[in-house]
């Protein structure tokens, strides 16, 4: 199997753009699979799209886990097993380093190839750091920042040269 790396590198060198879907259950991995997609991610939108939640800071870690089992159990049943999947790192899942590996590694256990992470504030970069130390691969999300509304300027942030700067 290629490792996500592998992937994007293999990307970027080709020019080839990949297709990234998210979904939270068996079936649609599957399907989003045997469609020829590139990378699945089980993303804490889950909270709106299937758990009923007006946003995504009320999904757990288990709430996250739970579906990524079931997206990796999916992915399995496919005809294309070696698609990769990422799974979000939901809010408040890791303030803090410990917080961060704990947390990543009840994803990994679940089958995730990845983690991702909000923002790239001290406590963010910290989890990221012990993260790549212990070999956990995170792919890291700047733009459409759901988990940080309350105390930003708003849900999108980087749409200028000095917002994606800051």
């Amino acid at each position: 199997m290629i490792s996500l790396l592998q992937l994007f590198q293999n990307a970027k060198r080709d020019a080839r753009t990949l297709a990234m879907i998210a979904l939270y259950d068996a079936p649609s991995a599957t399907l989003a699979c045997d469609a020829k997609a590139d990378i699945l991610l089980v993303g804490d939108s889950l909270g709106n799209v299937i758990l009923g939640f007006d946003d995504t800071t009320k999904v757990s870690i288990d709430d996250m886990a739970r579906h990524t089992g079931a997206v990796v159990r999916g992915v399995a049943k496919s005809t294309r097993s070696e698609v990769p999947v990422v799974a979000d790192l939901p809010f408040a899942t890791y303030d803090t380093p410990e917080d961060a590996l704990r947390n990543s590694a009840l994803l990994m256990n679940e089958g995730a190839h990845a983690v991702k992470l909000e923002g790239a504030n001290e406590s963010s970069l910290a989890a990221i750091r012990v993260l790549v130390q212990y070999h956990i691969p995170v792919i890291g999300h700047i733009g459409f920042t759901p988990q940080s509304a309350a105390h930003l300027s708003g849900i999108v942030q980087g749409k200028t040269f000095e917002g994606a700067k800051q």
